[in-house]
């Protein structure tokens, strides 16, 4: 009888970090296979079942897997036996990652020939304790015992009253949350519930869940490495005192961007001290020749000493740490990493006004424009470089053409940021190519988009819809329409909110944060902020940029010629719009950001 639980963690992006005993290496070997029909026919024709092996480079419990459970002798030899072994790389492949994400990283996901799934296993584990699990599923297998797949139970009925579901998410969202932020026990860096924390904040004044965003910031920089910058992975304590030695990307995006919001909402200068230590170990560490940046960096120093663990060597000065090593990056440079890392930079330049800020977001958008950008007009997601192919990996590189949904709505929304900051229109054009590429991966009939075009393998294991990925989807195509005061997606947007609606299956705040922040997004609509040129260009660029500097969740802020408003009598002028009014115009920055915080308080919105 199975002893563990087939269930999908609260906090899966982490994986499971419990250690796993070293087991003896074998000169035997693993064959590895891509996820594809041919492994599920060699495992109808052998008669075995399919595993998978699923995760991502700089996964500490992954690596214990790899040099534990699969360098042991007796799991190969049933791995040959009786298993057709897939690897797939979560990074790489995101629509995969996402299927297999509630499992946390590694996640080992095993298929009858015909693509049911069977069983699902979260986390690592020591040889001896896998090759039991193996013998059993094997046993089970020649009983005719094993589980059948789970029924679907398709996306129910839509829910087209939008302001009901924005309550619905809301809620699922504040009960995740306590006086330190949002999660159980583990807790990581979240743009999701923090940034809807503080759109309610503001236009609701929830002072209680203002706090709670405060607390999630506060609890953030507790991550921060003093030597050098970044924040850890995410924290094993509740209250953010017990830090994970890892590094990612993804999660220093995420703390970038809070800094950032937190510096312009309070003009504290201790968050652009925060703010700056991330930017130091993204630029110091992470970023890559061209400016874009790659994505992890495992927490084991090669030259550590067996009764030294992550922590101690963390512990150290730089002197200390470099005695020792430096941990491997990962030098994959994933898209929709490196645009979440964009947003974080524009965000930052929105509040400092610093144009060094700026120059690094517009490097990495410029090198991934010139070398990822497709002929569709949409964005590949990886592309084999020198040092990616250089890298020893746990799971081979298998870059290819698909388009994945994961890379073009955070794509979209950091171009459209700097679109905002730069007012070049070329950011502008490139979004709306991306938009339209996304129709290859709409579901016309069932409502949403699939996480990346079709897969030869999609009749055995059908494709899936990737829940975060859609909501970024919907959140930039809402914003590209508010940019270009344009309707072309208005109808799809709300389709795939009605959709959305039923589908939240991440059990944790990430998920259920991002759907309740699209929601109120769609809901409140934006604050426009829009200088009009008239004899003044210089005027009115320096207008643009001050009002860049306003605190506003919401806003987008315009430089543009007379058209949709009059030309103004002097040289430049400023206007305000929400869904609901429209202010004078005025030359004053002061009047100016009076009028936005008079117009922002919305104690009539549609989700109270």
């Amino acid at each position: 009888m199975l002893k563990r639980t087939i269930a999908a963690v609260g906090f899966a992006l982490l994986g499971s970090c419990a250690p796993v005993a070293r087991a003896p290496s074998s000169p035997g070997a693993i064959a590895w296979h891509s996820f594809g029909p041919a492994a599920f026919e060699e495992a109808r024709r052998t008669g075995k079942l399919v595993m998978v092996d699923a995760g991502i480079e700089g996964c500490t419990a992954c690596r214990w897997m790899h040099e534990g459970a699969y360098h042991d002798a007796s799991v190969i030899r049933r791995i040959q036996d009786g298993f057709v072994a897939v690897s797939v790389d979560a990074d790489q492949e995101p629509d995969l990652g996402d299927r297999f994400l509630p499992w946390g990283w590694p996640a080992t996901i095993f298929f009858a020939p015909d693509g049911r799934q069977v069983y699902a296993l979260q986390g690592s584990e020591s040889g001896a304790e896998f090759a039991k699990l193996l013998d059993d599923l094997s046993a089970r297998k020649r009983a005719g015992t094993l589980a059948k797949a789970q029924s679907s139970t398709g996306h129910g009925e839509w829910n087209a009253n939008l302001a009901a579901a924005c309550i619905d998410s809301r809620d699922r969202l504040d009960s995740m949350g306590d006086a330190w932020g949002w999660g159980g026990e583990e807790r990581v860096a979240l743009v999701g519930p923090f940034e809807d924390a503080l759109i309610r904040a503001r236009s609701r004044g929830d002072a209680k869940i203002g706090a709670r965003g405060l607390a999630q910031a506060n609890g953030e920089a507790r991550l921060l490495d003093a030597v050098w910058g970044g924040i850890f992975v995410g924290s094993y304590g509740k209250q953010w005192d017990n830090p994970i030695p890892e590094k990612r990307t993804l999660f220093n995006a995420a703390a970038l961007d809070a800094f950032a919001l937190e510096l312009q909402r309070t003009g504290d200068a201790a968050w652009k001290k925060r703010a700056d230590l991330v930017r130091k170990y993204l630029e110091d560490w992470m970023r890559a020749p061209d400016g874009t940046f790659y994505s992890t960096q495992q927490d084991a120093a090669p030259g550590l000493p067996p009764n030294k663990d992550a922590s101690d060597y963390y512990a150290l000065d730089d002197a200390g740490r470099r005695a020792w090593g430096i941990p491997h990056i990962d030098h994959g440079v994933y898209t929709d990493q490196n645009a979440l890392v964009v947003q974080g930079y524009v965000r930052l330049y929105d509040a400092t006004g610093d144009a060094t800020v700026l120059a690094v977001a517009r490097r990495a958008a410029d090198a991934l424009l010139a070398t990822r950008t497709r002929a569709d007009g949409g964005m590949d997601q990886v592309d084999l470089t020198s040092q990616l192919a250089g890298d020893e990996r746990l799971r081979p590189t298998l870059p290819d053409s698909r388009l994945y949904l994961k890379a073009q709505g955070e794509m979209g929304l950091a171009l459209l940021a700097l679109h905002e900051a730069t007012g070049e229109a070329r950011y502008l054009d490139a979004a709306r190519k991306i938009a339209a590429a996304l129709g290859a991966l709409e579901d016309a009939a069932g409502g949403g988009f699939y996480g990346t075009t079709a897969r030869d393998v999609d009749a055995l294991v059908a494709r899936k819809k990737p829940f975060v990925d859609n909501v970024a989807a919907v959140r930039f195509l809402m914003r590209l329409d508010a940019v270009t005061r344009e309707t072309t997606y208005d109808k799809l947007v709300d389709r795939t909110l009605a959709y959305l609606s039923p589908q939240v299956r991440y059990e944790g705040p990430w998920g259920t944060g991002v759907l309740a922040l699209a929601y109120d997004e769609r809901l409140l609509g934006p604050v426009e902020i829009t200088i009009v040129r008239g004899g003044d260009d210089a005027l009115a660029t320096t207008l643009r940029d001050a009002m860049l500097r306003v605190y506003e969740p919401r806003k987008i802020v315009r430089l543009e010629d007379a058209g949709h408003y009059p030309k103004p009598k002097t040289g430049a002028a400023i206007y305000v719009c929400t869904r609901s009014a429209c202010s004078s115009p005025t030359t004053s920055v002061e009047e100016a950001r009076a009028n936005v915080d008079r117009m922002t308080q919305a104690s009539d919105a549609p989700c109270p």
